[in-house]
């Protein structure tokens, strides 16, 4: 399937750690497609965390890196693969 067109952009930006989650992501075969949200920057500083929260046909990503927080949205059945690879490349477990 061809990458570009599991990756629907209403909002062109990403944040970095929000682009290393979508290349890493995008190319698992249970991902049918990927939503872009919001960037909301200008937050203290914190961690790195990711949240996901269940919607309709997936989950939702909260993304947050040092100083901003993005929203992505994920569309698949299954959330261990997506849960194992982050943890495993990006040393970054997500909390449900």
């Amino acid at each position: 399937m061809n990458l570009r067109k599991k990756l629907t952009r209403n909002h062109t930006s990403l944040t970095k750690l929000t682009a290393q989650v979508v290349n890493l992501i995008i190319k698992l075969p249970s991902v049918s497609k990927i939503s872009l949200g919001i960037i909301k920057p200008n937050l203290k500083a914190g961690q790195h965390r990711i949240k996901a929260l269940p919607i309709t046909g997936g989950f939702r990503l909260n993304i947050r890196s040092s100083t901003s927080l993005q929203q992505i949205f994920v569309y698949t059945k299954e959330i261990e693969p997506i849960k194992t690879l982050i943890l495993k490349k990006l040393k970054i477990e997500i909390k449900e």
